[in-house]
């Protein structure tokens, strides 16, 4: 029999991994939903997208350039982010 804090530690983590799936799947969604033209996969090529942070805290369309860098991944299926 598990302990109270085993079974706490087991209903945490099943939470997390819902949680997870449900946000993955919103995003998956949204990402889906746009995407930019003239941009195209070419076959046996890796993809990895690389950022800097100046610590605007989402000012200065942080945001927006951060949203179409998920696009870009998505459409391109980057592989690694530096």
């Amino acid at each position: 029999m598990m302990n109270p804090s085993g079974i706490l530690f087991f209903i945490a983590c099943t939470v997390i991994t819902i949680l997870n799936a449900v946000a993955q799947s919103h995003v998956e969604k949204r990402l889906e939903e746009k995407r930019i033209e003239g941009l195209t996969k070419e076959t046996g090529t890796t993809y990895f997208l690389v950022f800097g942070d100046w610590g605007r805290n989402g000012q200065g369309d942080q945001q927006d350039v951060a949203d179409w860098m998920g696009i870009a991944a998505n459409q391109l299926t980057a592989r690694f982010v530096i």
